[in-house]
């Protein structure tokens, strides 16, 4: 493996090499996602995909939803959904998550507490949770207080 690595980096004209940062990619979280269901939204990550899709905003291209590279994961070495989403979320420019079921509260329970993903962790609640700048989301002391006591210390 050494040898590999030697013969490989001596290969390498630094000289006449660049390295480009990634584009920005954006893991959107939450509710159901339905294309076949016409003009109607199903949850409110819908909603924000298609608008983002019907505007034409910048960052559409970069929007990557969970389950459209899941066929990635079924191919890849992953044995753990989890620490797949975890990957993908550490190598995302952000993320953001609505927790509008269960797969999401999740996923936010998840991201909340690793502190390299909730550096860059958005949570859209609806108004009902909250409450003079604070979230009121069941559990009261949950992922949406740590996420929340992070970006107030960034």
């Amino acid at each position: 493996m050494d040898d590999l690595f030697e013969r490989l980096t001596s290969s390498i004209d630094l000289s006449k090499t660049k390295i480009y940062p990634p584009p920005p990619r954006i893991v959107l979280c939450g509710g159901k996602h339905d294309v076949t269901n016409g003009e109607q939204r199903v949850s409110v990550r819908d909603a924000l995909y298609r608008s983002a899709e019907i505007k034409g905003k910048g960052y559409y291209e970069h929007i990557l939803l969970p389950e459209n590279i899941f066929k990635f994961y079924q191919s890849s070495g992953y044995t753990d959904l989890l620490r797949f989403e975890r990957d993908l979320a550490e190598l995302s420019t952000l993320t953001i998550v609505i927790p509008e079921g269960p797969g999401s509260i999740a996923e936010l329970g998840a991201f909340s507490v690793l502190n390299e993903i909730n550096k860059k962790l958005v949570v859209v609640v609806h108004e009902d949770h909250v409450e003079a700048g604070s979230l009121r989301f069941p559990p009261k002391f949950g992922p949406p207080v740590k996420v929340e006591s992070a970006s107030l210390n960034r």
